[in-house]
């Protein structure tokens, strides 16, 4: 019956495809997570976890997969800019419609930085002289500076509306990418927001002028991104997705709580816990913290920081009355 039905007969047969691919790729990637969540747990002088005995594989994997997809459509939006504008503009050259991209962002990106660097207190004045002035460049570059046309105000609307997303991609990339770059400079904190701040401006540039090239930087920048996320020495991604499925990350433990304020958290997962004393409780950016304090230790240090954090939980665990 199935071979017979033209119509559904290609769905399946596309379905079936795409299924195979995502097997195949859920599995040549199964290798890598295993081996960054036991690295994870090492991380933690913890012992590894046989994939056998272990429901969480699959999460961590659909997780890093979603995560790095998620970021990676973050990275590409740019590349969709002068697309957007011809959908909205038929008729306008290319050649000005990526005059008018480029003419706002560097527009938004220098009102920005040159307010913010001047006055941190200034954020609600640079975003909107950044959107206004970033709308008002982006229109008289598309029109060839010739604001007489009735399609200025629509255009100063679209590229308002521009200015604003320019301004989220780039505060949402410079706090993704800010770990990676403090990595990267090391002990020159300065250096790192400086260079990743330039490297944004680049990327918005060259997204815009060649949507290809952006691409693939931007598939360039998704794949270190993501090793450096996924990595247990300055990475939360593992911690993340645990923290996510209620698997551990810095969950409550599986052990009577403390009657006085706090809580006895969990950073690594029920098989391998690693417990440790919070008095904010057992949040997200505590557990994380907890995580980054161990970035850069030996493993002796680590261990020994664990043994404290061990020691604390005992002092705050609850006294059992003996009989």
């Amino acid at each position: 019956m199935i071979k017979q039905n033209r119509r559904y007969a290609p769905f399946l047969d596309t379905a079936q495809k795409i299924s195979a691919v995502l097997i195949a790729m859920g599995a040549f990637m199964s290798v890598p997570v295993v081996i960054l969540f036991n690295g994870f747990l090492g991380y933690l002088d913890q012992s590894a976890i046989p994939v056998l005995q272990n429901g969480m594989w699959v999460y961590l994997l659909l997780f890093s997969i979603a995560s790095a997809f998620a970021f990676a459509l973050i990275v590409f939006m740019p590349s969709t800019m002068t697309m957007a504008v011809r959908l909205n503009a038929p008729g306008l050259p290319h050649p000005n419609v990526k005059r008018a991209c480029i003419t706002t962002v560097l527009v938004v990106i220098v009102i920005l930085v040159g307010l913010l660097w001047y006055r941190e207190s200034w954020l609600a004045i640079a975003m909107i002289s950044a959107i206004v002035l970033g709308a008002l460049g982006g229109a008289w570059a598309a029109i060839g500076f010739v604001p007489s046309q009735k399609r200025f105000w629509a255009f100063i609307v679209g590229f308002g509306a521009m200015a604003l997303l320019v301004m989220v991609w780039t505060a949402s990339l410079f706090v993704l990418l800010a770990p990676l770059a403090q990595s990267i400079a090391g002990n020159c904190p300065n250096l790192a927001a400086v260079a990743l701040m330039l490297l944004l401006v680049a990327m918005l540039v060259v997204s815009i002028w060649q949507p290809v090239m952006g691409i693939l930087l931007g598939l360039l920048l998704t794949v270190g991104w993501t090793a450096q996320q996924a990595s247990p020495d300055g990475g939360i991604m593992i911690a993340s997705a645990l923290y996510t499925a209620n698997l551990g990350g810095g969950r409550p433990a599986s052990v009577l709580q403390p009657s006085d304020a706090g809580e006895i958290c969990n950073l690594g997962v029920a098989e391998r816990p690693v417990l440790f004393f919070e008095v904010k409780g057992c949040s997200r950016p505590a557990a994380f913290a907890r995580l980054r304090s161990l970035a850069g230790k030996t493993s002796m240090e680590r261990r020994r920081i664990i043994r404290e954090w061990t020691a604390l939980v005992e002092q705050h665990r609850p006294k059992v009355p003996s009989h």
